[in-house]
């Protein structure tokens, strides 16, 4: 992606947020391809692969809305998980279904994100999303999730996962999903639903007997709640110390520059969605879970595999493209020491700001309520527990 294109983002028309500039992102959904729903490859320690499949039909701006600015609320929940003494590596896909936008994608599902690591990227597709009317083929979803993506091996130490959410009934399409849920269970994924209405309609509607099939969770959310806005006495601090985090990012590689505008952009988007996802956001960016290796050569330095000479130094920001091998390692220990005290600094005020803001909503009597994210966190670690997982508290 160039950065003309990764400036060019919008946030889809309807939501809350504003666009960044007049033309929506054209998202090129993957067409049906089937593939081995296991593929073979090296792991270092534990993984949780999480495939999310969103229905983005007309009536479902506010769960597109809940993906987008509470995904953060996810990957830290997952940042207090380890698996005897390790923590895992979340892994996300972006699936979409209902929408008619799209011309040629079978069933209006598509793949909108294979499994990344990549917090911006993921950020970056779900702000990409729109929605539009059109008819919500649950069974293909599930049967797509399952057969494209490169799902790991079912080991003590992979945990694989489909969290799949809508309003309509659970039987319409072709696919069966009295078939396609079995079959997913048979690749050792589980499978969660989380129903945009009532109790009664899920039920009737097959999305209880779906996460029954699944061995997953069901969980009803009102998709179109609103929720109060509570600002926080850490929050400007927060902002603060984010810039400076920012600032400790030594972009490298052909994508390295653009991955750093998307960085940035990412930041910008969630801010102007809710002061609490820049929150939670910022709290991410402090978790190992925001791993950048891919472009950062402080992160990448890490890497037992990376070295420092088989980098273009064309590729480098413009005050190192001509200094020597020891002067850029100097440099990446000083942004790395510095990144450590800033990350730090960021985890205690987020703590202190989730404890503040327990309190006040208790003050004020606010009811949380089920939202997309307290059904993920729900799915995942009892699922994750389940599996030897274990969840400071």
């Amino acid at each position: 992606m160039t950065r003309t294109a990764a400036l060019a983002l919008t946030l889809a028309a309807g939501f809350a947020t504003q666009p960044l500039s007049a033309q929506p992102l054209k998202i090129k959904l993957e067409p049906f391809e089937e593939k081995p729903a296991v593929v073979e490859r090296e792991i270092d320690g534990p993984v949780i692969q999480l495939a999310i499949c969103l229905d983005t039909s007309g009536s479902m701006g506010g769960l597109i809305n809940q993906a987008r600015t509470r995904i953060w609320s996810v990957v830290n929940e997952l940042d207090s998980a380890t698996l005897n003494g390790a923590k895992p590596t979340l892994e996300v896909a972006l699936y979409q279904y209902g929408s008619d936008l799209q011309s040629g994608s079978e069933g209006f599902i598509g793949c909108v994100l294979p499994f990344t690591s990549d917090l911006d990227r993921i950020s970056e597709a779900l702000f990409a999303l729109q929605i539009n009317g059109s008819s919500e083929y649950c069974g293909m979803a599930v049967q797509r999730a399952t057969q494209e993506l490169a799902w790991l091996p079912k080991t003590n130490e992979t945990l694989k996962v489909i969290v799949i959410a809508g309003n309509e009934h659970f039987r319409q399409g072709p696919v069966n999903y009295q078939q396609s849920v079995p079959n997913a269970v048979e690749y050792g994924i589980t499978v969660n639903t989380v129903h945009c209405g009532t109790d009664q309609e899920g039920r009737n509607g097959g999305w209880l007997h779906a996460a029954q099939l699944g061995g997953g969770e069901y969980n009803i959310i009102d998709h179109n709640r609103d929720f109060v806005e509570i600002p926080c006495p850490q929050d400007e601090r927060l902002r603060e110390l984010n810039v400076q985090l920012n600032g400790t990012y030594l972009y490298y590689g052909i994508e390295g520059e653009d991955a750093r505008m998307r960085q940035s952009l990412a930041d910008t988007q969630n801010e102007e969605a809710s002061g609490m996802a820049l929150a939670r956001r910022i709290e991410s960016k402090a978790s190992s879970q925001y791993r950048n290796s891919h472009w950062d050569l402080v992160d990448a330095s890490k890497d037992d595999e990376f070295e420092l000479k088989d980098v273009d130094k064309s590729t480098l920001p413009a005050d190192l493209q001509e200094a020597s091998t020891e002067e850029i390692e100097a440099k990446i220990a000083e942004y790395g020491a510095k990144r450590a005290e800033l990350q730090a600094e960021i985890t205690r005020l987020s703590t202190e700001r989730e404890a503040w803001l327990a309190e006040e909503r208790k003050r004020l009597g606010e009811e949380l309520g089920e939202s997309l994210d307290s059904a993920l966190v729900l799915a995942l670690r009892t699922q994750a527990e389940a599996q030897g997982f274990k969840f400071d508290d």
